[in-house]
């Protein structure tokens, strides 16, 4: 009687414990698909907003940097280069006529003065304005060569004449001179400060017995006045 009762005792027991492993791996089971269900989702919802917000983004913001610095950069350049070319073509003379031979009266002229030197002039006899540059190329026939000029009288800009104006060059004579000419021959400079063609021979004021000429004698570059062709 006694074995009879351990016997369903057991049976009992080992029922209980089947029921409890039966549950136990049911709730198991039901949990790892949740879980797995969950992950599969959440890595669907980070993967698309990554791939497809982000190369928008790049290609935007490089496009439009290198646009706009080379832009800007050429406009700069672009204004500088302008207002530089607009500024020299408006100091430049190159629009005037230059002064000739044939619509000047050159000349020359005592200066009164201490200093022994003497004045050539040369005055616009044209109808327009004219330009004279550099220095006169002055020629002592006696000599048979041309006066060195003075290179510290270049003045500040060229010497430009209104109709019946005047243009003032100075010629130093010498105190103890090796020889006296009465006449020089005289031809304009161009703008690159060669000679243009032909000459004009001026004559010597009539009192006196010539000018008296050394080595050291020079010319001076044309002025616009008398006082800074003589200082």
């Amino acid at each position: 009687m006694r074995s009879v009762r351990f016997a369903s005792s057991a049976s009992a027991a080992l029922g209980t414990a089947a029921l409890a492993l039966a549950l136990t791996a049911c709730g198991g089971g039901g949990d790892g698909s949740a879980s797995s269900a969950a992950g599969s989702a959440a890595g669907g919802a980070t993967t698309s907003p990554s791939t497809s917000s982000a190369p928008a983004a790049t290609s935007s913001d490089s496009s439009a940097g290198v646009t706009a610095t080379p832009a800007a950069a050429k406009d700069a350049s672009g204004t500088s280069t302008s207002g530089g070319s607009g500024s020299s073509g408006s100091s430049a003379s190159s629009g005037d006529d230059d002064c000739t031979l044939d619509s000047s009266s050159i000349k020359l002229e005592e200066t009164g003065g201490t200093i022994p030197s003497i004045l050539l002039t040369l005055t616009n006899t044209g109808s327009k304005e004219c330009a004279v540059y550099n220095a006169p190329f002055v020629s002592d026939p006696v000599a048979g060569k041309n006066l060195p000029v003075n290179k510290d009288t270049v003045p500040q800009a060229v010497v430009e004449l209104a109709p019946g104006h005047t243009a003032y060059a100075a010629i130093y004579l010498s105190e103890k001179p090796t020889h006296r000419t009465k006449t020089l021959n005289v031809t304009l400079a161009d703008r690159s400060g060669g000679g243009t063609d032909g000459h004009v021979t001026v004559t010597a004021p009539a009192s006196g017995s010539g000018l008296g000429l050394d080595d050291s004698s020079q010319v001076t570059y044309w002025q616009v006045s008398e006082e800074l062709a003589l200082q």
